[in-house]
């Protein structure tokens, strides 16, 4: 992925394990962000993303969408 932050160009490199929960019939789902159709994994990646340039997932804990975006 591609951030922009403080003016500046940023690469994170990520892979595609994501934390997860389970469903009472097992089913993994995404622990933090996720899409309605859970099919789609692209909003829980790019919050991984966010989460790594950024240090951790905790570092997330405040801000607005506006922010991320």
């Amino acid at each position: 992925f591609r951030f922009f932050k403080n003016s500046q160009h940023y690469y994170v490199i990520i892979d595609d394990r994501l934390p997860c929960l389970s469903k009472d019939n097992g089913q993994p789902i995404p622990f933090f962000a996720r899409c309605e159709n859970p099919n789609l994994f692209w909003v829980s990646l790019i919050e991984k993303a966010f989460a790594k340039l950024h240090g951790r997932y905790y570092a997330l804990h405040v801000g607005t969408p506006e922010e991320a975006l």
